[in-house]
């Protein structure tokens, strides 16, 4: 870039003459002259050394000149010198050629999109090109058009997949929460099914126990009753006994008595006594009642003999039982012993023999013993009944003792065994409990929750759907960066038409694209102005990859600007007698510069203006005036003007984005109008301002929980549903979400009807907008 005219001239002088009259003083001149003194022989020149040394000159000095027609002074400057038409060879660029148009955007865009792509954006990108040359736009307008587009599509293109990610993660987490509660109720109504048949389980061994308790019961009831009975049969059949024992006590010893006797007679009295032939009577009768009481039935003495002849027999004698006496020969042996009474008395018997006595007086003891029993057999036949009822008695006793025993110990089991089902139950419960309180708060969180997934899902479908239209709406927020900056709104409108027709994307919008709700909010609580040219403004301010230019009269961009960017900005002016020192320290260390009052651009910032970086090893680097300095890629500029209509050159206009923030007539009227309001009503605008300022901060805060809820599903990591933190987290903020909904409608409503209170001083602000353009219109006339 030249500095002056001078510098114009003083190429003309070395294009027409070969020198510049005063470049060197005379000292250097005869330096130069001593050094191509040896030279000239050499060269086979034939002339003086300074003419030698002009002949090099124009040889081997090559000068290119580089000028602006579009610059006021280029006539001026071509009239007056005229060796730059008539000594040089003159290539007139008006425009690049439309090869080069479109193989640069291929170039830069490499890598970017896929080629077919960006064969279909090149022939839009010419078109929208097309549009705009007619108000004066330059190729290295062209080339930010495309490094706007790149910028803005890479940004937009990771923003949604970054959002899309996030919804994905949001959804699936969602979906796997409808899951878990789906297999978490039917999990709940398996453990109900369990836990019912457990309890009836439960029921019917309860119904056992309490049925074995009323057989054990009415068992111990009967044995209660047997005990009482066989007390009874036994004090009966002992009564009995006793009687019995009583009337044998007498004769038993006579008995015994008589049986020791016969036991005592050896067997040689016996053989002595079988050895007659024939005996006393009194022996006859003696052994005629033995014999009658045993059951015998022949009298004689050979009958007798035989008798005595058997072995064992005094055993016999002796263990006889008398109750085995038949009655027939129990009478017909005490007709003996009544009619031969002296045959069995103790003397005449022992005369007989001393095997008569012994048998005499057994005789005697058997019958009175048979006698006795048979007075007693009634008695025994009683006995006998008694004990037999008193065995039956105590089987049965027995029988229900072993009845009752096994009945207990059913019932031991059965209690086991509903004991070991209660606990199942109580298991089942437990765990049923559990169930349904994960249930119970699964459900309320995804049932909260189906709004945001069914709003979620339409914005997942909505970032598909505009993923494949992104470059086309990319290159149209380009292309709105690139040309809109310094253009009135309703050329604006007009070319968006346009630019909307050559793409076939009608339903774009600027600022939706570009700023979310959130970011307008912020904008307009920094200071900005509400109306939408300030909006767009600021937008391509933020997005625009060259240095902003912005032209503000009223500097209330210049107030939002300071707050957007915050502590981190260094603001000064070109005049700062430091700035160039601020400057080099805000290269070299990342800083951020807004330079105000910058009616001219200082020439020491073209070549950051024009990114002229060099690179010394791993570091960049910018020339600013004869010092190389470091360069970082954090560093930012920005350049701030009061002047509505500053003269910047026509090479330095493309090399910053013009962004022009002078008050519009809408935007002055909507300024007037709160001006009036606040005279005439001014609690009105208060409630106004309030209310805008609530539903402001409700939108940035529905905004900010909106991706909070995102980012914590997102980022959860395994079953949502198990973590009680981040359920509590979200139902939180789906809470606090809610209320902030029901706040804005709120806010919405009282907003309406303040603006239709509001509207009715519009026509005063209007008419202050008209008058105060009316008289700007005049005096530019």
């Amino acid at each position: 870039m030249h500095v002056d005219s001078n510098f114009i001239e003083c190429i003309n002088s070395l294009l027409s003459g070969g020198e510049v009259t005063g470049l060197y003083s005379p000292s250097e001149i005869e330096n130069i002259q001593l050094t191509l003194q040896d030279q000239i022989g050499g060269a086979g020149f034939f002339g003086g050394v300074h003419q030698f040394f002009l002949s090099r000159l124009r040889a081997n000095l090559h000068v290119v000149v580089i000028m602006n027609p579009r610059n006021s002074d280029f006539l001026i400057r071509c009239q007056t010198n005229p060796s730059l038409y008539s000594r040089c060879s003159i290539q007139w660029w008006d425009k690049w050629p439309a090869e080069v148009m479109s193989y640069l955007p291929s170039v830069i865009l490499n890598g970017v999109l896929d080629s077919k792509k960006i064969s279909e954006l090149i022939d839009q990108i010419l078109q929208i090109q097309t549009t705009i040359e007619v108000r004066g736009s330059s190729p290295r307008t062209f080339l930010s058009l495309v490094e706007a587009f790149k910028k803005i599509y890479t940004a937009k293109s990771e923003q949604s997949r970054q959002e899309l990610l996030n919804l994905r993660g949001g959804l699936a987490k969602l979906a796997e929460a409808s899951g878990t509660v789906e297999t978490l109720t039917r999990d709940a109504k398996t453990k109900q099914d369990k836990l019912t048949h457990s309890r009836k389980q439960a029921d019917n061994i309860m119904k056992q126990i309490e049925d074995k308790m009323k057989s054990a019961a009415a068992s111990q009831h009967t044995m209660h009753q047997l005990t009482e009975s066989l007390a009874v049969d036994r004090a009966d059949a002992s009564q009995k006994r006793d009687a019995i024992a009583a009337q044998l006590s007498k004769i038993q010893p006579i008995l015994d008595n008589a049986r020791s006797s016969v036991n005592s007679i050896s067997k040689r009295t016996i053989e002595d006594l079988r050895a007659f032939r024939a005996v006393a009577p009194t022996i006859m009768d003696i052994m005629e009642g033995v014999v009658l009481l045993l059951g015998g039935k022949e009298i004689s003495w050979n009958a007798f003999k035989v008798f005595l002849g058997q072995p064992e027999v005094l055993n016999k004698i002796v263990n006889f039982d008398p109750a085995n006496v038949k009655l027939d020969n129990r009478l017909a042996v005490e007709r003996i012993l009544e009619e031969r009474k002296s045959s069995f008395e103790s003397k005449n018997a022992l005369h007989a023999s001393s095997l008569a006595l012994p048998l005499a007086e057994w005789v005697k003891a058997v019958v009175t013993y048979s006698a006795v029993k048979h007075k007693i057999a009634p008695l025994e036949a009683e006995l006998a009944q008694a004990n037999k009822r008193l065995d039956t008695t105590e089987n049965r006793f027995k029988a229900l003792e072993v009845d009752i025993q096994r009945l207990n110990q059913e019932i031991e089991n059965i209690r086991m065994q509903h004991q070991e089902i209660t606990q199942e139950a109580m298991r089942f419960q437990l765990a049923l409990e559990e169930t349904e309180k994960v249930l119970g708060r699964s459900s309320s969180l995804v049932e909260q929750l189906k709004v945001e997934a069914s709003r979620w899902s339409a914005r997942e479908h909505s970032l598909l759907a505009m993923s494949q239209s992104l470059p086309t709406a990319s290159l149209l927020a380009a292309a709105f960066v690139t040309y809109m900056g310094c253009v009135p709104e309703d050329i604006r409108a007009e070319l968006v038409a346009r630019w909307k027709e050559i793409t076939g994307y009608q339903s774009w919008s600027f600022t939706q694209f570009m700023g979310t709700e959130t970011d307008l909010v912020k904008m307009r609580n920094n200071g900005l102005p509400s109306d939408d040219l300030s909006a767009e403004n600021a937008l391509i301010t933020q997005w625009s990859p060259l240095v902003p230019f912005i032209i503000d009269p009223s500097s209330t961009s210049i107030g939002w600007l300071g707050k957007h960017l915050g502590e981190k900005v260094e603001i000064m002016t070109q005049d700062d007698p430091r700035f160039v020192h601020k400057l080099e320290l805000a290269l070299r260390f990342g800083r951020t510069l807004l330079i105000q009052e910058v009616d001219n651009v200082h020439p020491i910032l073209i070549p950051i203006l024009r990114k002229h970086l060099m690179r010394q090893g791993p570091q960049l680097t910018v020339q600013i005036g004869e010092k190389l300095v470091n360069y970082s890629e954090e560093f930012k500029m920005f350049l701030a003007t009061r002047h509505p209509q500053p003269d910047l050159p026509p090479d330095v206009r493309p090399l910053v984005c013009e962004v022009n923030f002078t008050v519009t007539k809408s935007g002055l009227e909507n300024q007037l109008l709160g001006v009036v309001l606040l005279h005439e009503m001014p609690d009105l605008e208060q409630k106004r301002v309030q209310a805008l300022v609530s539903e402001e901060k409700n939108k940035m805060q529905l905004a900010s929980l909106e991706n909070q809820l995102l980012s914590e599903l997102a980022k959860a990591k395994g079953d949502i549903l198990e973590s009680q933190e981040l359920i509590t987290t979200l139902k939180n903020t789906k809470s606090m979400s809610v209320e902030i909904e029901e706040a804005l409608s709120l806010a919405h409503n009282t907003q309406a009807t303040l603006e239709k209170e509001r509207n009715g001083f519009r026509p005063i602000a209007k008419a202050g907008s008209d008058l105060f353009f009316a008289l700007a219109d005049l005096c530019k006339a």
